[in-house]
């Protein structure tokens, strides 16, 4: 049995690339694909430019490209990744799917994009797993499998030899102390970055009301109005006022 809880969390960009380029992830790979663009794939395989990253050897944004060949003997190309972005509220379906069109007119179905929406993907939860469409059960399980609440859920899917896979490679990647060391690592300078933009955003606000505050005094307001209406501590508004 799989310890669900201890294990990297699948929708992490990183984790994302780590389990689905292995060499050993073929039968995840194709169900995931199929579940999500309606195909039905019988192989697939990671492009040489975009090698298998067991253990996280990459600092780049998750995106890798997967050639796929279909029941009918189709050859198809796949770019897959794992984003955080903000979740369309206008519609219900978590899945979107996009094609080139003029207006209502189809130009082109070579080419379309497919982004599934993982928080959209909770009311399904109340289904059992027999009951969910292909598309939900991967859905659910990217969203839910690190999340020991929903333990009970994810165990429903051992059943189905795709996703025991998964399961037990991602408790692989997981166990790894070179590979949790790796994503820790990943996510601490992750955290650094947000942190940053956070603080240039600060001072660039900061600058900004400074930039107004002298608008004002040149102005002829008392710095006492001043620092009421820009929200700033009297003092460096009298220090302001003597810079003039």
């Amino acid at each position: 049995m799989i310890d669900i809880p201890k294990i990297l969390p699948f929708k992490d960009d990183y984790v994302f690339k780590a389990l689905l380029t292995r060499y050993d992830s073929g039968i995840i790979r194709n169900s995931m694909i199929s579940a999500f663009t309606g195909l039905k794939i019988v192989s697939s395989e990671v492009v040489e430019n975009e090698p298998a990253i067991d253990s996280f050897a990459y600092e780049k944004l998750v995106r890798f490209d997967v050639n796929c060949v279909t029941d009918d003997g189709t050859r198809i190309e796949i770019e897959m990744q794992a984003h955080s972005m903000p979740n369309d509220n206008s519609a219900d379906k978590f899945i979107h799917r996009f094609c080139y069109r003029d207006g209502e007119t189809l130009l082109s179905d070579y080419c379309s994009i497919i982004y599934v929406e993982l928080p959209k993907i909770k009311k399904s939860l109340e289904k059992p797993f027999d009951e969910m469409t292909d598309d939900e059960r991967w859905a659910v399980f990217v969203e839910y499998v690190d999340d020991s609440k929903f333990e009970a859920k994810v165990r429903e899917f051992e059943t189905r030899k795709e996703f025991r896979e998964a399961m037990e490679n991602l408790s692989r990647i997981s166990k790894s102390d070179q590979d949790r060391a790796r994503y820790n690592l990943i996510l601490k300078n992750k955290m650094d970055r947000a942190t940053e933009i956070h603080l240039a955003e600060k001072k660039g606000k900061a600058e900004a009301l400074i930039e107004v505050a002298m608008d004002f005094l040149r102005n002829g307001f008392t710095p006492a109005d001043v620092a009421k209406g820009v929200k700033l501590p009297l003092a460096d508004i009298e220090a302001l006022q003597k810079n003039l």
